[in-house]
Protein backbone atom coordinates (compact mmCIF):
# COMPACT_ATOMS: atom_id res chain seq x y z
CA UNK A 1 0.00 0.00 0.00
CA UNK A 2 1.28 3.36 -0.99
CA UNK A 3 2.29 5.93 1.67
CA UNK A 4 -0.07 9.13 1.57
CA UNK A 5 1.67 12.46 -0.43
CA UNK A 6 0.53 14.47 2.53
CA UNK A 7 1.95 14.53 6.30
CA UNK A 8 -0.46 14.32 8.94
CA UNK A 9 -1.96 17.55 10.38
CA UNK A 10 -0.57 17.15 13.75
CA UNK A 11 -2.82 18.98 16.51
CA UNK A 12 -0.34 21.48 17.78
CA UNK A 13 0.75 24.84 17.71
CA UNK A 14 4.45 25.43 15.82
CA UNK A 15 5.82 27.66 18.56
CA UNK A 16 3.66 27.89 21.97
CA UNK A 17 6.05 30.90 23.24
CA UNK A 18 4.57 32.97 19.88
CA UNK A 19 0.74 32.53 20.95
CA UNK A 20 -0.77 35.07 23.44
CA UNK A 21 2.08 37.73 22.19
CA UNK A 22 -0.29 38.96 19.14
CA UNK A 23 -3.32 40.79 21.73
CA UNK A 24 -0.40 42.91 22.54
CA UNK A 25 0.43 45.08 19.14
CA UNK A 26 -3.34 44.45 17.99
CA UNK A 27 -3.82 47.67 16.17
CA UNK A 28 -7.40 48.80 17.09
CA UNK A 29 -8.49 50.68 14.60
CA UNK A 30 -8.08 47.53 12.19
CA UNK A 31 -10.14 45.45 14.63
CA UNK A 32 -12.51 47.49 15.41
CA UNK A 33 -13.24 47.69 11.32
CA UNK A 34 -13.02 44.23 11.62
CA UNK A 35 -15.33 43.44 14.49
CA UNK A 36 -17.92 46.35 14.23
CA UNK A 37 -20.48 44.82 11.10
CA UNK A 38 -23.24 45.90 11.64
CA UNK A 39 -23.87 47.41 8.39
CA UNK A 40 -21.25 45.12 6.73
CA UNK A 41 -21.73 41.53 7.94
CA UNK A 42 -24.37 39.40 9.31
CA UNK A 43 -24.16 35.89 10.55
CA UNK A 44 -27.35 33.73 9.31
CA UNK A 45 -26.80 31.68 12.22
CA UNK A 46 -27.87 34.32 14.97
CA UNK A 47 -30.79 34.74 13.05
CA UNK A 48 -32.23 30.88 13.33
CA UNK A 49 -33.83 31.51 16.54
CA UNK A 50 -36.13 34.09 15.38
CA UNK A 51 -35.99 33.87 11.33
CA UNK A 52 -35.87 31.45 9.13
CA UNK A 53 -33.15 32.67 7.16
CA UNK A 54 -30.81 30.06 7.31
CA UNK A 55 -33.02 28.09 5.38
CA UNK A 56 -33.04 29.76 2.63
CA UNK A 57 -31.49 29.30 -0.49
CA UNK A 58 -30.11 31.57 -2.92
CA UNK A 59 -29.28 31.10 -6.89
CA UNK A 60 -25.63 30.36 -6.87
CA UNK A 61 -24.20 33.63 -7.79
CA UNK A 62 -20.43 33.71 -9.46
CA UNK A 63 -17.73 34.56 -7.26
CA UNK A 64 -16.80 38.26 -6.60
CA UNK A 65 -13.21 37.65 -7.16
CA UNK A 66 -14.26 36.45 -10.39
CA UNK A 67 -15.83 39.77 -11.80
CA UNK A 68 -14.16 41.79 -15.16
CA UNK A 69 -12.45 44.84 -13.71
CA UNK A 70 -13.46 48.05 -14.02
CA UNK A 71 -11.20 50.73 -16.21
CA UNK A 72 -8.29 48.05 -17.49
CA UNK A 73 -7.60 46.68 -20.14
CA UNK A 74 -8.00 43.08 -21.07
CA UNK A 75 -4.05 42.37 -20.71
CA UNK A 76 -4.02 44.51 -17.64
CA UNK A 77 -7.22 42.23 -15.90
CA UNK A 78 -5.50 39.28 -16.66
CA UNK A 79 -2.22 40.46 -15.25
CA UNK A 80 -3.50 41.19 -12.45
CA UNK A 81 -5.57 38.67 -12.21
CA UNK A 82 -2.90 36.23 -12.53
CA UNK A 83 -0.93 37.96 -9.66
CA UNK A 84 -3.78 37.50 -7.25
CA UNK A 85 -4.60 34.11 -8.46
CA UNK A 86 -0.47 32.75 -7.83
CA UNK A 87 0.36 34.77 -4.59
CA UNK A 88 -0.89 32.70 -1.72
CA UNK A 89 0.12 32.51 1.79
CA UNK A 90 -0.27 29.84 4.47
CA UNK A 91 -0.06 31.35 8.30
CA UNK A 92 0.80 29.90 11.56
CA UNK A 93 -2.26 30.77 14.24
CA UNK A 94 -0.22 33.04 15.95
CA UNK A 95 -0.55 35.70 13.60
CA UNK A 96 -4.13 35.26 13.06
CA UNK A 97 -5.05 38.40 12.68
CA UNK A 98 -2.31 39.30 10.14
CA UNK A 99 -3.77 37.02 8.55
CA UNK A 100 -7.08 38.83 8.15
CA UNK A 101 -5.48 41.86 6.84
CA UNK A 102 -3.80 39.70 3.93
CA UNK A 103 -7.31 38.09 3.16
CA UNK A 104 -8.95 41.46 2.68
CA UNK A 105 -6.72 42.82 0.37
CA UNK A 106 -8.08 39.66 -1.52
CA UNK A 107 -5.22 37.10 -1.40
CA UNK A 108 -5.63 33.51 -0.69
CA UNK A 109 -3.85 32.82 3.03
CA UNK A 110 -4.80 29.69 4.42
CA UNK A 111 -4.23 29.10 8.67
CA UNK A 112 -5.58 26.47 10.69
CA UNK A 113 -4.70 25.35 14.47
CA UNK A 114 -3.98 21.61 13.18
CA UNK A 115 -1.19 22.56 10.93
CA UNK A 116 2.29 20.99 12.08
CA UNK A 117 5.17 22.91 11.32
CA UNK A 118 5.72 20.13 8.52
CA UNK A 119 2.46 20.14 7.38
CA UNK A 120 2.80 24.46 6.81
CA UNK A 121 6.29 23.56 5.08
CA UNK A 122 4.62 20.51 3.11
CA UNK A 123 1.68 23.46 1.97
CA UNK A 124 4.15 25.65 0.98
CA UNK A 125 6.11 23.73 -1.44
CA UNK A 126 3.18 21.62 -2.84
CA UNK A 127 0.76 24.43 -3.24
CA UNK A 128 3.69 27.10 -3.70
CA UNK A 129 2.49 29.69 -0.80
CA UNK A 130 4.63 31.89 1.08
CA UNK A 131 4.84 31.51 4.43
CA UNK A 132 3.92 33.76 6.96
CA UNK A 133 4.73 33.13 10.50
CA UNK A 134 5.63 34.35 14.44
CA UNK A 135 7.18 31.42 15.35
CA UNK A 136 11.32 31.68 15.53
CA UNK A 137 11.66 27.82 15.28
CA UNK A 138 9.17 27.31 11.95
CA UNK A 139 11.57 30.40 10.55
CA UNK A 140 14.99 28.38 11.80
CA UNK A 141 13.82 25.24 9.92
CA UNK A 142 12.73 27.13 6.97
CA UNK A 143 16.15 28.83 6.74
CA UNK A 144 17.70 25.14 7.53
CA UNK A 145 15.65 23.56 4.69
CA UNK A 146 16.66 26.26 2.41
CA UNK A 147 20.30 25.80 2.82
CA UNK A 148 19.86 22.10 2.15
CA UNK A 149 19.99 20.83 5.50
CA UNK A 150 16.67 19.40 5.21
CA UNK A 151 15.45 17.08 8.65
CA UNK A 152 14.83 13.49 7.45
CA UNK A 153 10.87 14.03 7.08
CA UNK A 154 9.80 11.51 4.59
CA UNK A 155 6.03 10.40 5.45
CA UNK A 156 4.72 12.71 3.05
CA UNK A 157 6.65 11.22 0.26
CA UNK A 158 5.87 7.69 -1.88
CA UNK A 159 8.95 6.31 -1.80
CA UNK A 160 7.91 3.31 -3.36
CA UNK A 161 6.92 5.22 -6.95
CA UNK A 162 9.86 6.38 -9.40
CA UNK A 163 7.59 9.24 -10.41
CA UNK A 164 7.23 10.37 -7.28
CA UNK A 165 10.35 9.93 -5.62
CA UNK A 166 11.43 12.51 -8.55
CA UNK A 167 8.97 14.84 -7.69
CA UNK A 168 9.71 14.79 -4.26
CA UNK A 169 14.09 15.72 -4.94
CA UNK A 170 12.16 18.74 -7.38
CA UNK A 171 10.53 19.86 -4.10
CA UNK A 172 12.79 19.17 -2.00
CA UNK A 173 15.36 21.77 -4.13
CA UNK A 174 12.33 24.43 -4.27
CA UNK A 175 13.30 26.89 -1.94
CA UNK A 176 10.28 28.14 0.22
CA UNK A 177 9.34 32.03 0.79
CA UNK A 178 8.63 33.26 4.13
CA UNK A 179 8.46 36.21 6.65
CA UNK A 180 9.27 36.06 9.95
CA UNK A 181 6.81 38.34 12.15
CA UNK A 182 8.27 38.74 16.12
CA UNK A 183 5.34 39.90 17.39
CA UNK A 184 7.05 41.04 20.67
CA UNK A 185 9.20 43.18 19.13
CA UNK A 186 7.34 45.22 15.61
CA UNK A 187 3.59 46.70 16.00
CA UNK A 188 0.88 45.66 13.91
CA UNK A 189 1.22 48.71 11.48
CA UNK A 190 5.08 47.57 10.85
CA UNK A 191 4.15 43.63 10.57
CA UNK A 192 1.62 44.80 7.80
CA UNK A 193 3.68 46.79 6.17
CA UNK A 194 6.72 44.17 5.79
CA UNK A 195 4.03 41.93 4.24
CA UNK A 196 2.90 44.07 1.25
CA UNK A 197 6.36 45.64 0.43
CA UNK A 198 8.09 42.10 1.21
CA UNK A 199 5.69 40.77 -1.45
CA UNK A 200 4.07 43.69 -2.96
CA UNK A 201 1.05 43.19 -2.42
CA UNK A 202 -0.99 45.53 -4.22
CA UNK A 203 -4.20 46.92 -3.56
CA UNK A 204 -7.29 46.93 -6.28
CA UNK A 205 -10.89 47.81 -5.11
CA UNK A 206 -12.04 45.21 -6.62
CA UNK A 207 -10.10 42.78 -5.09
CA UNK A 208 -11.52 43.99 -1.49
CA UNK A 209 -13.60 41.46 0.52
CA UNK A 210 -13.66 39.02 -2.41
CA UNK A 211 -12.28 36.51 0.53
CA UNK A 212 -14.04 35.79 4.03
CA UNK A 213 -11.83 37.23 6.60
CA UNK A 214 -12.60 34.26 8.51
CA UNK A 215 -12.87 30.84 6.53
CA UNK A 216 -10.51 32.49 3.41
CA UNK A 217 -13.08 30.92 1.43
CA UNK A 218 -14.23 33.12 -2.06
CA UNK A 219 -17.56 35.00 -1.34
CA UNK A 220 -20.37 34.63 -3.95
CA UNK A 221 -22.48 37.68 -5.03
CA UNK A 222 -26.28 37.50 -4.12
CA UNK A 223 -28.71 38.50 -6.39
CA UNK A 224 -32.40 38.62 -5.27
CA UNK A 225 -34.02 38.69 -8.97
CA UNK A 226 -38.11 37.15 -7.31
CA UNK A 227 -40.15 38.78 -4.64
CA UNK A 228 -39.46 36.07 -2.28
CA UNK A 229 -35.58 36.23 -2.75
CA UNK A 230 -35.58 40.43 -2.34
CA UNK A 231 -37.94 40.11 1.05
CA UNK A 232 -35.49 37.21 2.72
CA UNK A 233 -32.08 39.60 1.81
CA UNK A 234 -34.12 42.38 3.45
CA UNK A 235 -34.98 40.62 6.12
CA UNK A 236 -31.39 39.52 6.55
CA UNK A 237 -29.50 42.51 6.11
CA UNK A 238 -31.83 44.46 8.39
CA UNK A 239 -34.80 46.92 6.65
CA UNK A 240 -35.71 48.16 3.42
CA UNK A 241 -33.57 51.15 4.01
CA UNK A 242 -30.23 49.02 4.09
CA UNK A 243 -31.39 46.96 1.05
CA UNK A 244 -32.10 49.60 -0.88
CA UNK A 245 -28.64 51.55 -0.11
CA UNK A 246 -26.42 47.86 -0.58
CA UNK A 247 -28.86 45.20 -1.63
CA UNK A 248 -26.95 45.02 -5.05
CA UNK A 249 -23.14 44.84 -3.51
CA UNK A 250 -24.34 41.22 -1.01
CA UNK A 251 -22.23 38.31 -0.99
CA UNK A 252 -21.68 35.25 1.19
CA UNK A 253 -19.28 32.92 2.50
CA UNK A 254 -20.04 29.36 1.15
CA UNK A 255 -18.94 27.85 4.58
CA UNK A 256 -19.33 30.31 7.63
CA UNK A 257 -22.70 31.71 6.06
CA UNK A 258 -21.81 34.83 6.62
CA UNK A 259 -23.88 37.94 4.56
CA UNK A 260 -21.29 40.71 3.45
CA UNK A 261 -22.13 44.13 1.75
CA UNK A 262 -20.93 47.36 1.02
CA UNK A 263 -21.85 49.39 3.45
CA UNK A 264 -19.95 52.21 6.03
CA UNK A 265 -17.30 49.85 7.24
CA UNK A 266 -16.62 48.47 3.62
CA UNK A 267 -15.54 52.10 2.93
CA UNK A 268 -13.47 51.81 6.48
CA UNK A 269 -12.05 48.61 4.89
CA UNK A 270 -10.92 49.93 1.82
CA UNK A 271 -9.53 53.35 3.12
CA UNK A 272 -7.41 50.92 5.55
CA UNK A 273 -6.40 48.67 2.71
CA UNK A 274 -5.25 51.18 0.34
CA UNK A 275 -3.19 52.56 3.02
CA UNK A 276 -1.34 49.46 3.97
CA UNK A 277 -1.01 47.84 0.14
CA UNK A 278 2.17 48.09 -2.01
CA UNK A 279 0.56 50.33 -4.32
CA UNK A 280 -2.36 50.50 -6.88
CA UNK A 281 0.30 50.24 -10.10
CA UNK A 282 0.96 47.05 -11.92
CA UNK A 283 2.21 44.30 -10.08
CA UNK A 284 5.62 43.62 -10.47
CA UNK A 285 7.91 40.47 -11.29
CA UNK A 286 10.37 40.98 -8.66
CA UNK A 287 7.96 40.49 -5.53
CA UNK A 288 9.90 36.93 -4.12
CA UNK A 289 11.11 38.52 -1.28
CA UNK A 290 12.36 36.42 1.54
CA UNK A 291 13.57 37.20 4.81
Amino acid sequence: MLASNEPMMEARNVDEQANGEEDEFLDEEMMSIINQTNSLVLNQEEKENNEQTSNFTFPKGVLKQDKPLVDCTEEEQTEINGFFRNTKFIADTSISKIAKHIRLLGYDCISDPSYSTNYIIYKARSENRIIVTGSASLASKIKSENKGTKPKVKDYYDSDEEENEENSNNEETKQIRYLFIDSRKVEFHDSISDIVKSFHLMFHPAKIYTRCLKCNDPVQCIKATTEEEIQELTKIMGGKRIYDLYGQTVTKCPTCKKFFWEGHYFQRCVKFALQYSYSNRKPSNDSNSDK
